[in-house]
């Protein structure tokens, strides 16, 4: 069972949270990521981020906790401590789930090859992942890779994804349309040839004169 307040497990004869002194209520207790979860929604990325590690002290190999961890500051453009968080998971490189998550953190860090090649190995692993699919989705849009960023993204959508991730599909969905549309255009409608300044004209003119 986990505190309410702090997020903190309690030992089976705990009285009193460990991690913040509060009084064990047997009710109220809730697992941590629901409690961070709610607070990420409220807005309190912070709150949510010191709920999960209150909880990793007591359970510091919690694969779940430190997906968690690593979701809320990746929300936060917190990239580095996110992959601080998945660093211990990463070790074996055999969880794909993982790797996706460190694929968007390596984006959001502008490391792309790195990022390329976490996700590589995350589908080599889940071919059929929708996340995986998604993170890949978003490599190719940062890689300006439109038509294959579009293919990922819509067999995330095809494979099914949670609520919050499927919004995310469907806005760079939307995105990748709106670039592919204007990249369109611009081939439909090249730019005018620009002439380029010689200086003849007016030295034309003073011979003349």
């Amino acid at each position: 069972m986990y505190c309410s307040s702090c997020g903190a497990r309690f030992g089976g004869a705990d009285r009193f949270c460990r991690g913040c002194g509060r009084a064990r209520d047997p009710v109220a207790e809730v697992p941590p990521l629901e409690t961070a979860r709610a607070l990420a929604a409220e807005g309190d990325l912070v709150g949510a981020a010191r709920c999960i590690e209150a909880a990793l002290d007591a359970a510091p190999d919690d694969r779940n906790l430190r997906l968690g961890l690593a979701a809320v500051r990746f929300r936060a453009g917190r990239w580095a401590e996110g992959l601080d968080a998945l660093a211990p998971l990463r070790a074996s490189g055999r969880d794909a789930i993982v790797e996706a998550y460190a694929g968007g953190g390596l984006i959001g860090l502008g490391r792309v090859s790195e990022a390329k090649e976490a996700l590589d190995r995350a589908a080599a692993l889940a071919p059929d992942d929708a996340f995986v699919a998604l993170k890949r989705g978003e490599l190719f849009c940062r890689l300006g890779i439109y038509p294959t960023a579009l293919g990922e993204l819509e067999r995330a959508l095809r494979l099914g994804l949670d609520e919050e991730s499927e919004r995310a599909a469907r806005r760079l969905v939307r995105f990748v349309g709106e670039k592919s549309k204007a990249g369109f255009v611009r081939r439909l409608v090249p730019r005018a040839p620009r002439h380029r300044r010689t200086g003849l004209g007016r030295r034309a003119l003073v011979e003349a004169g």
